[in-house]
C-alpha cells in the first residue's frame, strides 16, 4: 500500500469512527488517520524487497511488513492481469461502438 496522508493530530471522538474501531478507545493518542491507496505497477516495479527475514514478533506487533520479494512479484502479476482486462473490455467496448 503506498500512503498518501497521514494525520497524528486528529483526535477520534466521532461515535460511529469509535464503533468501528472501539480499540482506539483506551489510547487514541497511540493512533494516527492515514489515506492510503494500492500502489500502480510501475510504483510495485520500483520497490525493493526486504532483504532480510524479518522476525514474525515484529510483524505481528507493528502491524505491517516490509514486502518480500515473493510478494512483489505475485502482486505485479495480479497488477498485470487487471490491466490486460482493463484493455480487453476497452478494446471490446470500442469495437461494438463501431459496429
Amino acid at each position: 500500500m503506498v500512503f498518501e496522508d497521514i494525520d497524528s493530530e486528529a483526535i477520534i471522538d466521532e461515535p460511529s469512527l469509535l464503533d468501528l474501531h472501539p480499540f482506539v478507545r483506551d489510547e487514541p493518542s497511540r493512533y494516527v488517520w492515514a489515506r492510503w491507496r494500492m500502489p500502480t505497477l510501475q510504483e510495485i516495479y520500483r520497490t525493493r524487497p526486504v532483504s532480510g527475514d524479518e522476525e514474525p514478533e515484529a510483524r505481528s506487533s507493528r502491524g505491517w511488513w516490509w514486502a518480500s520479494r515473493e510478494e512483489l512479484q505475485e502482486r505485479a502479476r495480479k497488477l498485470r492481469e487487471v490491466e490486460r482486462a482493463q484493455r480487453s473490455r476497452q478494446f471490446a467496448r470500442k469495437a461494438s461502438l463501431e459496429v
